[in-house]
């Protein structure tokens, strides 16, 4: 017998999953992917090789915003860090907004990425949050 909650719970990651897009590009590696962690509401990016960005910032290659049709609108309020495992974990400073679509960016392809590694492809996934 499946309690209730667990319906639920069930429910939200398929919608989760359903609406999930990827809208754009691909990264090199085919393992590479973004996704939603919503039992903490922190969204990755990964897994990234070691030492492939060593350097940079994760803040400087991903990026979630909230969905609104306007490319200049300004970046979601978190903190951005490496994982153990080599992914680069967002960690919003408010819990997300259910009803909202989050759009997630992972941009190593930008010019100077791509002198280094012109494989790397930008990657924008969005997640409309049930």
């Amino acid at each position: 017998m499946i309690r209730q909650g667990g319906v639920h719970r069930f429910a939200r990651n398929a919608l989760i999953l359903f609406f999930s897009i990827v809208q754009a590009g691909a990264a090199k590696s085919e393992e590479f992917k973004i996704s939603f962690v919503g039992a903490d509401g922190c969204f990755e990016a990964g897994p990234l090789s070691e030492g492939e960005f060593e350097g940079k910032s994760p803040g400087d290659l991903f990026r979630v915003t909230v969905d609104g049709g306007d490319s200049g609108r300004p970046g979601v309020a978190g903190r951005y860090d490496w994982t153990e495992v080599g992914n680069i974990r967002f960690t919003p400073r408010f819990p997300v907004s259910p009803g909202v679509v989050y759009e997630c960016e992972f941009l190593p392809g930008h010019a100077e990425m791509r002198e280094v590694d012109p494989s790397w492809r930008n990657v924008i996934r969005q997640f409309l949050i049930p």
